[in-house]
């Protein structure tokens, strides 16, 4: 394990990266209606499949950045066996003898570091754009803060999650060809690769579950139980450590990505857990109520990706002084388009930009 903290401080930030996650695939559009005016038939097969880099961020190496990752005990070159050293200033490998003192370093991406997933993820993306065109599909990545485009028949759907390439497509075969331009593309880049899962419709990813016959997008069992079982135990007990609460909180919200309005039930939680941070407190009332609210909603979770798009839209706005509703009818097309760009999408971390 290599500590990145201090290399970090020396580095600017990475960009902005975002992942495949389940999120990603939430905004996925299989309805019959955005299926069919795309000419992709609405009972169409979908297959999911892929493929997982071993010790992803280990594969990479760069001698360059070997300086920012050395071990502060220097041995004579004869411990290591070491007949040349690297030299950054020259970018030359210098001759050096037995008992010269040198500091070793770590040449890969430690997982540390607060570069190593942003480089890991975009070879990933790369290699699987590059792959799916290689076998004459076409590419379509699912990542956050992005908007889907539209399907097409030779469509292969790509969430590449820093180590994890989970792609997905409108037939058994299409899924299978995919998947083997892909495995290609890691072999011709000498990336190891194992964990293949091969073309299904049951697609276990990133801790959900892709059900393509069902069309549903779900947590897996294990996941929404144990947040479950953690949110009647604290509810019986009555009380808890502020730190305690935000770290079940963490699961919960994880939960509720796939199903977004119900963080809106998140209020009294939060302030528990800044009132008390390491220390024990009991639960209000209301915060009981607040937490059993939460329980109920578990089963709840997950996304419907065939849902079809309602034919009357709402448009809201609020002010200081009332607030606006309009209503009017839309075809489907149209909310699908529109719907492709989510309003908190806008809101970014001003520390970093977009």
């Amino acid at each position: 394990i290599v500590d990145g903290r201090e290399a970090s401080l020396y580095c600017r930030r990475p960009p902005y990266t975002p992942l495949g996650s389940a999120g990603a695939w939430s905004e996925v559009d299989f309805s019959v209606e955005t299926l069919e005016s795309a000419g992709v038939p609405g009972g169409a097969e979908i297959h999911g499949a892929a493929a997982d880099l071993s010790d992803g961020f280990h594969q990479f190496t760069h001698n360059e950045l070997g300086s920012l990752f050395g071990f502060d005990f220097p041995e004579p070159a004869h411990i290591y066996g070491c007949t040349h050293v690297y030299d950054p200033a020259s970018g030359t490998f210098l001759e050096v003898s037995e008992d010269t003192l040198i500091f070793p370093v770590y040449i890969g991406l430690p997982m540390g570091w607060s570069w190593s997933l942003h480089f890991c993820q975009q070879v990933l993306a790369d290699s699987m754009a590059v792959g799916i065109r290689s076998v004459g599909l076409k590419p379509v990545l699912l990542l956050e803060k992005e908007p889907v485009p539209p399907p097409s028949l030779d469509s292969v759907y790509c969430a590449p999650y820093v180590d994890n390439a989970n792609l997905a497509a409108f037939s058994k075969d299409r899924t299978s060809i995919a998947l083997q331009g892909v495995l290609a593309e890691f072999r011709r880049r000498n990336l190891v690769f194992h964990e293949v899962v091969e073309a299904t419709t049951l697609l276990a990813t990133v801790g959900v579950v892709l059900d393509f016959n069902r069309r549903r997008l779900e947590h897996t069992r294990e996941r929404v139980w144990r947040v479950d079982l953690a949110l009647l135990h604290v509810i019986k007990v009555g009380g808890t450590t502020g730190h305690a609460l935000r770290i079940l909180l963490g699961h919960i919200v994880n939960l509720f990505m796939l199903l977004r309005p119900a963080l809106s039930l998140l209020d009294l939680s939060y302030s528990f857990v800044m009132a008390f941070e390491h220390r024990f407190g009991w639960f209000s009332a209301a915060l009981i109520d607040e937490l059993k609210m939460i329980h109920s909603l578990l089963p709840m979770t997950g996304v419907q990706l065939d849902a079809s798009w309602s034919r009357l839209a709402f448009c809201s706005d609020a002010s200081l002084f009332g607030f606006a509703l309009a209503i009017g009818p839309m075809t489907p097309e149209e909310c699908g388009q529109a719907s492709r760009f989510r309003e908190r999408w806008r809101f970014v971390d001003i520390t970093r930009g977009r």
